[in-house]
């Protein structure tokens, strides 16, 4: 039977055998007890490491020309390009630039919006079928002339800022009776173009931009609806949440 086993085989299988008729030396102890610090040397060189030590770099989200809040204002490169750009190889910016990573990413996630997806090349390349309509000529013209950010308004939605400088309210889609509502009021991006009409250079300042949900279920209609009660007259049944970005701040030179 040994005669079939290879070489490799047999020597492994001698150590084992070796191994175990070896006396278990390791078991017998003639010091003291007392002397002995179990535990106080870990075998693990990781215990006590809380820090990463395979750190990734890469883009979550990247909007390439097919985006309109991209292609509509100057981007020119598609996914493609940014691909190719992630992985360190030489693209075209779009100020016609060579341009190239000094180390490339490791990741990169494309995240174009789902809606009117490739609106923008349609643009720039006056695609027929977007001139057959009205809507498509709109935009068209607009952005050809230069007025990129009233092409995006007109993309956005209809709603206009009123002689008192306020936007009319969004609207309201909450049912009260089903403590429900429907995602199909506001404006999916928010991308806007505005200038300091009191900017003083010597002044220091700071800019922020606040923003307000469409209308949402409040709490209590949620629980009137689960416990199948009536909401007392002047309680609330909706409310918009509110937010506002990370401020930038102006410090004049000097």
């Amino acid at each position: 039977m040994i005669k079939n086993i290879n070489s490799g085989m047999l020597f492994i299988l001698g150590v084992s055998l070796v191994g175990l008729v070896l006396p278990v030396y390791a078991q017998d102890f003639d010091g003291d007890p007392s002397e002995l610090s179990i535990g106080s040397a870990e075998y693990s060189p990781y215990l006590d490491q809380g820090w990463p030590n395979r750190v990734y770099f890469g883009d979550t989200h990247l909007h390439t020309t097919f985006s309109t809040d991209a292609g509509m204002f100057g981007t020119r490169l598609g996914p493609d390009e940014a691909y190719e750009f992630a992985r360190g190889e030489e693209v075209i910016s779009n100020t016609g630039l060579r341009v190239r990573l000094q180390r490339p990413l490791d990741f990169l996630v494309v995240a174009d919006h789902a809606e009117n997806l490739g609106l923008a090349p349609m643009i720039e390349e006056s695609n027929p079928e977007l001139l057959t309509t009205e809507w498509g000529r709109m935009v068209h013209d607009m952005v050809k002339s230069g007025d990129a950010a009233g092409a995006y308004v007109a993309w956005s939605g209809d709603r206009q800022i009123g002689a008192d400088g306020k936007l009319a309210p969004v609207g309201n889609t909450v049912d009260v009776a089903d403590a429900s509502y429907t995602n199909t009021i506001g404006a999916p991006l928010l991308l806007a173009y505005w200038q300091d009409p009191e900017f003083d250079a010597k002044q220091k300042a700071f800019y922020y931009v606040r923003v307000i949900e469409i209308p949402t279920p409040r709490w209590t209609t949620y629980d009137a609806k689960f416990f199948k009660l009536k909401l007392p007259e002047g309680v609330p049944t909706a409310i918009q949440e509110r937010a506002y970005t990370t401020p930038i701040w102006y410090t004049p030179k000097g």
